[in-house]
């Protein structure tokens, strides 16, 4: 009797990545970018907003990240807005509705 042998492509999980920065950062210096050029386009310091801020903005995340796990900033994000116990190995949604109905009627 012969084993079953498939092909498996050890690169589905990873992570889509543009200058050593995920998807979901370049979107936000994007967004950035395209804020000031609205707002600054036309002004004297055009030049400095819409390219050096958005540049300084994407330093800034591209070393500041540096070691940390993928998603950081969406998962730091979602803790800072979102109150609640957050845990990965239970279900503690009796937990979470018991702390938003504090911070509500706080």
């Amino acid at each position: 009797m012969s084993v079953d042998r498939s092909i498996v492509h050890r690169n589905l999980d990873t992570q889509i990545k543009f200058f050593g920065m995920e998807l979901f950062d370049v979107i936000g210096v994007g967004a950035l970018a395209s804020t000031m050029n609205l707002i600054f386009g036309q002004t004297n310091m055009a030049g400095v907003m819409v390219f050096g801020l958005p540049a300084l903005l994407a330093g800034v995340i591209y070393w500041g990240k540096r070691g940390k796990p993928d998603r950081y900033l969406q998962d730091l994000i979602r803790f800072s807005i979102f109150p609640g116990v957050f845990c990965a190995g239970s279900n503690l949604s009796k937990e979470n509705e018991r702390i938003k109905e504090i911070v509500v009627e706080s």
